[in-house]
């Protein structure tokens, strides 16, 4: 649909977008043998719903590497909450671009208990 468009993440991340069923195993279920934190068995699913499809990434990311998009610079800087959190950085325009907020401590669930613990490893 879109020939010339081409998918990037960070680098930390790739494994995640290009098989999403990782997000519910590595990411969301790390936690869940050690600590008992984690999506339950009937939760999962509402999270496969919202993942989405695969995707072949064809550029990645790492802290402190730059893109040329013909007379502007995006420049990427160290992860934030997570190791795959991306911020990108166009220097002339002052534009940043951030995937996500930081959480702290944990990702509360709606009754502010926690839900699951930074993903930051």
């Amino acid at each position: 649909m879109l020939p010339t468009v081409l998918a990037a993440c960070s680098f930390a991340d790739r494994g995640l977008v290009s098989e999403p069923e990782r997000l519910v195993t590595d990411r969301y279920g790390a936690h869940e043998q050690e600590h008992g934190v984690g999506y339950s068995e009937e939760g999962k699913p509402w999270v496969r719903s919202l993942y989405g499809a695969p995707v072949a990434v064809d550029l990645t990311f790492a802290g402190g590497g730059e893109l040329d998009l013909g007379g502007r610079r995006l420049s990427s800087t160290p992860p934030g909450h997570s190791a795959g959190h991306l911020v990108l950085l166009e220097p002339t325009s002052g534009l940043l671009f951030s995937s996500d907020a930081v959480h702290w401590r944990m990702c509360p669930a709606a009754d502010g208990s926690c839900a699951l613990p930074p993903t930051r490893t």
